[in-house]
């Protein structure tokens, strides 16, 4: 990250905003080397970039990320680097992961579960974005899913991301679980091999955590965080916001 861009992304003390999906904070701790890396500097005077936070299992995450890619597909402007980075919800969740609703209602404590998947759920089909939440029982641990997603060629990476999102959000499929990412990256054209190993690595597992604690201690509260240029917008963004801030990027 540029210094500039760093020193922005540190002044964020927003409200979060209400369609993302938030953790408790822990006690500030910098963690300079999980600190994710910019792009090469030659691109950095040909590209636009643009970074995203955020967590596979977090729905507002699955319906941003759609919208950007949206925009994305359709943008005839200068060339865009999208760098996804890693946020935990729940970085203590077992591997197994933990009942979602039990999670949600200690959470969120007077907050209907059905009012919020109700939410997310017409928010999605504004978008054309499903959820089954009649199938989706267990909040999983994420950090083998964004190592092996951060490990996948840069052409695989999306249809990785979008085989992750269906397989939790739509089958109810545990994305902490080895064979379910082996069966996503075999769907996403990548091998079983290929995810089993990144999955199951200690080294790839740390760097996920430290580049999330990275982002927790830096400002990040709640995801999806875009940070497009100087800007900084946070939770489920429509294509159109996502796509004025883009244009005020290239227009730099």
């Amino acid at each position: 990250m540029s210094t500039m861009n760093r020193r922005a992304f540190l002044k964020f003390t927003g409200v979060v905003a209400l369609c993302a999906c938030t953790r408790e904070q822990p006690a500030p701790a910098v963690l300079d080397a999980g600190a994710p890396q910019a792009a090469p500097a030659a691109q950095a005077t040909t590209r636009l970039q643009v970074d995203v936070w955020h967590d596979m299992s977090c729905p507002w995450c699955r319906i941003g990320l759609h919208n950007l890619g949206q925009v994305l597909s359709a943008w005839s402007g200068p060339p865009v680097t999208l760098l996804l980075h890693p946020f935990l919800l729940e970085p203590g969740a077992p591997a197994e992961g933990t009942d979602l609703r039990a999670m949600l209602t200690a959470k969120y404590g007077n907050v209907s579960v059905d009012q919020i998947f109700s939410r997310v759920t017409q928010m999605g089909t504004q978008y054309g974005v499903r959820f089954n939440w009649e199938k989706v029982r267990v909040s999983p641990q994420t950090a083998a899913a964004h190592a092996l997603l951060a490990a996948a060629p840069l052409e695989r990476q999306r249809a990785l991301l979008e085989s992750l999102h269906r397989a939790y959000f739509e089958q109810g499929l545990n994305i902490g679980d080895v064979q379910v990412l082996a069966s996503a990256s075999e769907e996403a054209g990548l091998t079983a091999e290929f995810a089993r190993s990144i999955a199951t690595d200690p080294k790839r597992l740390s760097d996920v955590r430290a580049q999330a604690a990275w982002a927790s201690s830096s400002g990040v509260r709640g995801v999806p965080y875009f940070q497009i240029g100087g800007q900084t917008l946070q939770g489920a963004r429509s294509p159109d916001e996502l796509r004025a801030a883009l244009q005020v990027l290239a227009r730099r």
